[in-house]
């Protein structure tokens, strides 16, 4: 009998209890899902405290000592859209051989021209005295007339030899070398023969050409980057010398000696028409997924990744016309692939984070 009652109590007791959970189902949930809520709050707030935000990075002073992480004010600037160009140091040897041409077949002009005269002179002596006193004999006139005759044919040919070589030169150079290489004493030869200055051939990418209102462009000289030489335009190169690379040009720089058949980058100016913005050294730059990256110092230990994607690129690094970077900010030249390996090391910690809630 006592046994039956415990049983008759026990079920009781159950249904009671069952009934309690499904009239109250919170009970078991809510209280549960609130603390899981609020442990993942503080997980996450921790994680937010610790981690850097998207495309920047944090290091503590002492780290970025370490590191040797330089950077560099940067400033405004005005920029002339430029295109990179090829060039090459043209040799003197065609100048010095056309020239010696010229001048040796005007010599032999001159020579020519001199003995012309010789017999022309002595032919007409010879006619004065034999109408005079008919004392010379008709065949030494007729004599001297042929000899004048002779001489004339040889300047003639000389003469036309001379012009022929002009006709040369004029065909070959464009109107200002050739003037100069056809001038006595030409000061812009002589300047290029005893290497005082440097004469540049320099060739635009395919389906470029030069603006008219262009007159000068930046030549970078060898293992002297950041050294830009001012080259000044003379001519275009004749159609019959163009290379295969595009429009050529020839330009002039002054008071620099270059070895010969040197090759050079310049930089081309597309329009006289100057921007405003913000140029940055070419060792800011930093490679990373196929492009270049700049990091700035956002503050004194927080550095953001900028992208150069946009930026104009410049004989000394690239030029930002887009207000990414503001005049004055710094930027960091040396220590940047540190500052890469630091920020992507926060992606990794990420994903183990993920393998492990896994």
């Amino acid at each position: 009998m006592q046994a039956k009652q415990f049983w008759l109590w026990g079920v009781v007791l159950l249904s009671t209890l069952a009934i309690g959970i499904l009239m109250s189902p919170n009970i078991l949930t809510s209280d549960w899902l609130d603390k899981l809520d609020s442990d993942d709050d503080v997980v996450a707030s921790d994680s937010e405290k610790s981690a850097p935000s998207l495309m920047a990075v944090e290091l503590d002073s002492d780290l970025i000592e370490l590191a040797g992480i330089k950077t560099a004010i940067v400033k405004e600037a005005i920029l002339s859209p430029e295109v990179r160009a090829w060039a090459s140091v043209h040799s003197v040897q065609p100048l010095l051989e056309q020239r010696g041409e010229l001048v040796q077949q005007q010599a032999q002009r001159k020579e020519a021209e001199v003995v012309m005269d010789a017999m022309y002179q002595e032919w007409s002596r010879l006619q004065e005295l034999a109408t005079q006193a008919g004392s010379i004999a008709n065949k030494e006139v007729a004599s001297a007339k042929a000899k004048w005759q002779a001489a004339k044919a040889r300047f003639d040919s000389a003469q036309l030899h001379f012009d022929l070589i002009k006709n040369k030169i004029a065909g070959y150079w464009p109107e200002t070398i050739a003037d100069w290489i056809t001038a006595d004493n030409s000061l812009a030869l002589n300047r290029i023969v005893s290497r005082q200055d440097s004469l540049l051939r320099v060739s635009l990418p395919v389906g470029s050409s030069l603006n008219s209102e262009v007159k000068t462009l930046s030549v970078v000289l060898p293992n002297q980057e950041k050294a830009l030489k001012t080259a000044t335009f003379i001519a275009p190169v004749l159609s019959g010398n163009q290379s295969a690379f595009g429009q050529s040009y020839y330009f002039l720089i002054k008071d620099t000696a270059l070895p010969e058949s040197l090759r050079l980058d310049v930089w081309v100016p597309k329009q006289p028409t100057a921007l405003k913005g913000v140029s940055i050294p070419g060792e800011a730059l930093v490679w990373y997924g196929g492009q270049q990256w700049i990091y700035v110092r956002r503050s004194l230990e927080n550095f953001q990744r900028v992208s150069a994607q946009s930026m104009i690129p410049t004989a000394i690094g690239v030029f930002d016309i887009n207000n990414l970077i503001s005049p004055q900010e710094k930027v960091v030249i040396r220590g940047a692939q540190t500052l890469l390996s630091e920020e992507f090391k926060w992606q990794i910690m990420d994903e183990d984070d993920d393998d492990d809630d896994d």
